[in-house]
């Protein structure tokens, strides 16, 4: 896990890591064990839910997924081999298809490396070619594509409403930033961009950001020395004077679940 957790770090929202509980530990349980290990602080997700079988017995064993859900490889610990094949899918990921209209491969590129209204609004461009000009056929692909492109980049911008909703206010703050730069050159999504932004600035939440703040700064020295005896009552009193506040409610809810003494195996 240390090893997998390291190469998520490494590279970030390129690739996604999911942990498999598979040994009947309950959700709560798992969770402070994650915390004990020091792990809160990685960006990996984690299930008791098994997305697929391994084909192998004992653990810890892995399975990796390429880009279109292919099993790569599978094993009980990674290496070199590994990595090779995690370099070969994230190249081919973020290369132009073979079959994609010259015409479109600048958007795609565009849209690859995060600049969502550059990518649309030039897609949108070989889109309205008239058919006498669009000896490739690109106007149908190009039609294709902006659809596609604005519902993710919608989904991306639509995320930050759930995360100031829950009071994730770092990670809300972080996003409209760069999302500021991702959407320009598209009005709908600038104008909402723009609502959440004024949310966040709001007195509104004042007690909440406070709240977060403390929390994560509280979890960051566990992330990095692990759970203390007096992780539980920090806990406890952050919970106490944020009441009522979503980042209250998760410091209450880890203080119960670290205060309860781990079992002895």
């Amino acid at each position: 896990m240390p090893s997998s957790i390291k190469l998520k770090a490494e590279l970030g929202d390129d690739i996604n890591i999911l942990f498999v509980e598979s040994q009947g530990t309950s959700p709560d349980d798992t969770e402070a064990f994650i915390y004990r290990q020091k792990w809160g602080g990685s960006q990996a997700l984690w299930t008791h839910e098994r997305p697929c079988e391994s084909g192998l017995d004992g653990i810890p064993a892995f399975v990796l997924l390429g880009n279109d859900g292919r099993v790569l490889t599978s094993g009980y610990s990674g290496d070199g081999k590994v990595k090779d094949l995690i370099a070969a899918e994230l190249k081919a990921a973020k290369a132009v298809p073979k079959d994609l209209p010259p015409a479109l491969a600048k958007s795609w590129q565009e849209f690859v490396k995060g600049s969502y209204g550059a990518a649309i609004l030039g897609a949108q461009k070989v889109a309205e070619l008239p058919a006498a000009d669009d000896k490739a056929g690109a106007a149908e692909r190009a039609k294709t594509l902006v659809a596609d492109w604005t519902q993710r980049a919608t989904n991306r911008v639509e995320r930050v409403k759930y995360l100031i909703d829950n009071a994730y206010f770092a990670k809300a703050d972080s996003e409209v930033l760069a999302l500021k730069v991702a959407v320009k050159g598209l009005p709908d999504l600038e104008s909402k961009l723009a609502d959440f932004a004024t949310r966040l600035a709001g007195e509104e939440f004042k007690a909440a950001r406070e709240a977060a703040k403390s929390l994560d700064n509280l979890l960051g020295k566990v992330n990095e020395k692990g759970v203390e005896d007096k992780t539980g009552k920090e806990l406890k009193k952050l919970a106490e004077k944020y009441s009522g506040t979503k980042p209250g409610e998760r410091a209450a809810r880890l203080s119960r679940l670290l205060e309860k003494k781990p079992a002895q195996g």
